[in-house]
């Protein structure tokens, strides 16, 4: 750390103290490369003193252990689990109880390998217990086991991770949590999508893909999406089942653009600089992303005349943070991703 004073590496390690304590309450926050030799010595530590425990730690403790070491694809025998099954093999009743102790239990079950019946028990029994007490639980409460079932923690993308650490960024607030939330959802969807188009399919399949969400954007359309885009079409329309019809549109513009530089490398087509920005400039996605935020301030009373300010073609601030903001992207994908996606078409 050179060029900085001591008062500077002072505030620095006190910072890297705080976000130690972070990693410890939620180690999948993707900053812990920070901290990759603490993190592999507390493993490290953790195997020795399970050796040496005497075995009587709930099961949120040894469930979280078990978990954390095989993230860091060390070994730790499922036998720990062993104690809180009955002679029948079968997880005890008296766990029910504990509805933090068998999500501990539900997000380390998915780490088995093969031939681990007592994680496949683990998971068919935790998963039975949180669906059926979840319309009991607290909003909080009700709201973490309802993610967990839908995503566990292994499942989880270090991109997707990223978007929300954006949303974070541009809504700090603690009462602004449904505009982080819609803000994470958006970044994610365009930032699969965007790749999808790019990347991962053929421009037969983008055809399909596209005439679905201009022509009915319902799920009922999915059939005649090719089988490898479905889950990405799922995703899309419940997504924008969320909004209104207006942000309806602005999506279909979005994919629409996307679409159209799709036709032009197929085609081996080459526009003018204005035909290409004039297309370029809705696939950033930036007046997407801020009527979004608008919407989502619910402590805000937006006008109506604000609001048709941002969706405005004629805006000339929105219309410059998008050049921006499409000139920076071409930046970035010049020295990443291009040379190994074969676009050679960009606004530079």
């Amino acid at each position: 750390m050179k060029g900085i004073s001591s008062k500077e590496k002072h505030e620095h390690e006190e910072l890297k103290e705080k976000v130690r304590q972070m990693l410890v309450e939620s180690p999948d926050n993707r900053v812990a490369y920070h901290f990759k030799n603490d993190i592999e010595t507390s493993i490290q530590n953790i195997c020795k003193e399970f050796q040496q425990s005497k075995n009587d730690d709930d099961l949120y403790v040894v469930a979280l252990r078990f978990r954390l070491v095989r993230q860091q694809r060390h070994y730790m025998s499922s036998d720990v689990f062993k104690r809180f099954t009955n002679d029948g093999g079968k997880f005890k009743e008296t766990l029910t109880i504990d509805v933090q102790g068998l999500l501990s239990l539900y997000e380390a079950a998915h780490l088995r390998i093969h031939g681990e019946e007592i994680l496949e028990e683990a998971l068919t029994f935790t998963v039975t217990h949180l669906e059926s007490m979840g319309p009991k639980l607290g909003n909080s409460l009700k709201a973490q086991v309802s993610e967990a079932l839908s995503q566990p923690i292994h499942t989880n993308l270090p991109r997707l991770v990223e978007c929300y650490f954006e949303a974070v960024g541009l809504h700090f607030e603690p009462q602004r949590s449904r505009a982080r939330i819609m803000t994470g959802k958006i970044l994610s969807i365009l930032n699969i999508v965007d790749d999808t188009f790019d990347a991962y399919t053929t421009f037969d399949e983008l055809v399909l893909f596209t005439n679905a969400i201009e022509r009915s954007c319902d799920i009922s359309a999915m059939e005649s999406v090719s089988h490898n885009l479905r889950p990405i079409y799922q995703v899309l329309i419940e997504f924008l089942n969320e909004l209104e019809d207006e942000l309806k549109k602005k999506m279909k513009k979005w994919i629409k653009s996307y679409f159209k530089e799709a036709e032009w490398l197929n085609t081996c087509y080459f526009p003018k600089c204005e035909e290409y920005m004039e297309n370029a400039i809705p696939s950033i996605a930036i007046k997407l992303i801020a009527t979004i935020s608008l919407i989502c301030l619910e402590e805000l009373i937006i006008s109506k005349e604000t609001f048709e300010w941002v969706t405005s073609d004629s805006s000339s601030f929105i219309n410059i943070k998008q050049i921006k903001g499409r000139h920076h992207g071409t930046s970035c994908n010049l020295n990443n991703k291009e040379h190994i996606y074969h676009h050679s078409l960009n606004a530079i």
